[in-house]
């Protein structure tokens, strides 16, 4: 990951609070969380087993979608 990245991915952590204290970031993107891109959706779908229990998690019919900033950097970005 380049520094462009690096800092910025530090900007948005500094922007909002995360529940689960940003154990994707610590572990080096090793305990990110499950999601992948949907073609028609600027966000991606959350595939954890129990997204409900995420605040970041947006229920759309049968499908969470995820409204994490860093997700959502991260997929658009770095395709994590």
């Amino acid at each position: 990951m380049d520094e462009v990245h690096k800092q910025r991915i530090e900007a948005i952590i500094r922007g909002f609070e995360c529940p689960k204290d940003f154990s994707c970031w610590k572990s080096g993107f090793q305990s990110l969380c499950r999601a992948r891109r949907v073609a028609s959706s600027v966000q991606p779908e959350c595939l954890e087993e129990e997204p409900r229990q995420c605040k970041f998690a947006l229920s759309f019919k049968e499908v969470h979608l995820c409204e994490c900033p860093l997700r959502l950097y991260l997929i658009a970005n770095l395709d994590m």
